[in-house]
């Protein structure tokens, strides 16, 4: 068999069978999972108008006040949407979704005030913090980040939470079985390629390949995580 094509995807791949009704095709039948190759934190950040200077004092502000502040997103159902709202259900509070048109425009409305806070990539998020135009309140990974190593994980006051962005490499699911494996050996190996390494970790990204079992397992579960956050808070397609 001459294999064609890969696929590149990353977090709505797990996240739009819950949102959408009808998908043209089935995220676990149609694919065969080769590898995950990165996964890279976001942070949570506030305008400096914002009072909270700490994830608790974040949450306290937002249970005095719920429904007061809004968030912005790239978009319904994008990892800055899912991650706010993860966050939302396991502190029980209540923030306002004002989606833009792509993270780069979420940023820009953060830093101008005309959203309270957001969820951000690191390396974006980072020169707006350094220049005091950006409150970082805490890191979405479930351990510190070497870019921000004094910022706190949100994980360790806000039990149970942990969000990453991630990318996974996929191929047909007709793809022979040896053939995945011979992939997945083969990101696996680049992946610890010193050079590739220090690469990802200058961009924030943490080089993360596993097999093709590990892969189908995460995003089984990641479906089912997903799932019940767009049914508790009643996220719909726009």
């Amino acid at each position: 068999m001459l294999l064609r094509s890969l696929l590149l995807n990353t977090l709505p791949f797990v996240v739009n069978p819950s949102l959408y009704k009808k998908m043209p095709f089935d995220t676990i039948k149609d694919f065969a999972p080769v590898s995950l190759l990165a996964t890279s934190p976001f942070v949570l950040v506030v305008h400096p108008s914002v009072p909270a200077k700490t994830v608790p004092e974040f949450v306290a502000l937002l249970k005095k006040q719920p429904g007061k502040l809004n968030y912005s997103s790239a978009g319904v159902g994008t990892n800055l949407h899912v991650a706010a709202e993860l966050f939302k259900n396991l502190t029980q509070t209540n923030m306002v979704h004002v989606p833009y048109k792509g993270g780069g425009a979420a940023l820009i409305a953060t830093v101008g005030g005309e959203a309270d806070l957001s969820f951000i990539g690191v390396q974006p998020a980072l020169p707006h913090i350094q220049g005091n135009k950006l409150r970082a309140l805490g890191i979405t990974s479930a351990k510190r980040s070497p870019t921000l190593p004094e910022l706190p994980a949100i994980g360790e006051t806000v039990t149970g939470y942990e969000f990453s962005s991630w990318w996974g490499l996929l191929a047909p699911s007709a793809t022979p079985p040896a053939i995945v494996q011979l992939l997945s050996e083969q990101i696996a190996r680049a992946a610890r390629a010193p050079d590739i390494a220090k690469r990802f970790e200058q961009d924030g990204v943490e080089a993360v390949a596993g097999t093709p079992a590990q892969f189908a397992a995460s995003i089984k579960s990641d479906i089912a995580r997903w799932a019940k956050v767009i049914k508790d808070n009643k996220i719909e397609p726009q």
